[in-house]
């Protein structure tokens, strides 16, 4: 079932992947405490490291572009916080946005949702504070 939904990303699109800013992460795990999703679920798929696993998997081809794959890279909040504390300073947040952005391009339906939620989150938060709060 997943094999049918995975995608095959084009050579130009991992050609723009910062394979090389991946390969910095030497997978130390002094990111795993400061990352909110991983502290949440304790799946090393949600932790920086295991993310930038994933990222180096995909922009490699040894990994396909499924929805098991897209759920650990989507559940990142890009709060960056394994930034502040890395001490091979692997620049995230360059990483994870290159990628969504290779994921954008291989899966156009993709870029409806990103508008969506940068509109939300980033231009509109307290709308979506207030919306949360209504729904609770």
């Amino acid at each position: 079932m997943i094999a049918a939904m995975s995608t095959a990303l084009s050579a130009s699109a991992t050609e723009r992947f910062p394979i090389h800013a991946a390969d910095q992460c030497v997978k130390c795990g002094i990111c795993l405490p400061h990352c909110p999703t991983y502290r949440a679920t304790r799946d090393e798929g949600d932790s920086p490291r295991g993310r930038i696993m994933l990222m180096q998997g995909l922009a490699t081809g040894m990994l396909p572009a499924n929805e098991k794959l897209e759920a650990h890279l989507d559940g990142c909040l890009s709060c960056r916080a394994c930034e502040a504390v890395c001490p091979a300073e692997v620049p995230y947040g360059r990483l994870i946005d290159s990628v969504r952005e290779i994921l954008v391009s291989a899966k156009p339906q993709r870029a409806w949702v990103a508008r969506l939620m940068a509109a939300v989150l980033i231009r509109k938060p307290l709308r979506f504070i207030l919306v949360l709060a209504l729904l609770a």
